[in-house]
């Protein structure tokens, strides 16, 4: 099960592994998500989402630092998948979505970056003597 353990100036931990930039949380894996901000968030960049089994029932959206809502489209795509969608920022999204795989349920999380990817990435690079953790 995907487990979201902590967040940090390095990004996410999920399952023991930190996790740079947006991120897509799904019941049994997480990915890093090729989104860099809410403009970038596209029914293309969600449809991953209607491909699982079992599928998806309930998708938070976290926007970030802080609640943003996102597009009319977006709200309306989820709609007619059949998932229901809440938004809120990105650090409240990743405990909704723990509360909601605990108990059972199909949840997703597409998040946003809580802080900027860049500041990420340089802090995992300082913490790492100055190379990319893979490099060290």
């Amino acid at each position: 099960m995907t487990v979201v353990q902590s967040y940090n100036q390095y990004g996410i931990v999920v399952n023991n592994v930190i996790l740079p930039g947006a991120v897509l949380l799904l019941p049994k894996t997480s990915f890093l998500w090729n989104v860099n901000s809410m403009e970038d968030i596209t029914v293309d960049s969600l449809k991953v989402l209607t491909m699982l089994s079992p599928r998806i029932e309930v998708c938070i959206l976290g926007t970030g630092n802080r609640t943003r809502r996102p597009p009319a489209e977006l709200i309306s795509w989820f709609g007619d998948q059949g998932i229901s969608l809440d938004f809120m920022d990105s650090v409240n999204a990743f405990a909704t979505f723990n509360v909601l795989t605990q108990e059972g349920r199909v949840a997703a999380a597409a998040c946003l970056p809580v802080e900027d990817y860049e500041k990420q990435l340089e802090a995992l690079k300082n913490a790492s003597g100055g190379q990319p953790p893979s490099e060290k």
